[in-house]
């Protein structure tokens, strides 16, 4: 699932992984200009 973090301002891409739905996984979005593949720990944890 592709989604964007709403934390802070700039919207770090990011894509979710869902099993039996719910969240199990969380990565950054390497194509993004913003993060290139980086969260940070309120992207990851929050």
């Amino acid at each position: 699932m592709r989604s964007a973090t709403i934390l802070h301002s700039n919207g770090d891409a990011l894509d979710i992984a869902v099993k039996d739905g719910r969240i199990v996984g969380v990565r950054g979005r390497e194509q993004d200009r913003v993060n290139r593949g980086r969260l940070g720990p309120k992207d990851l944890y929050g």
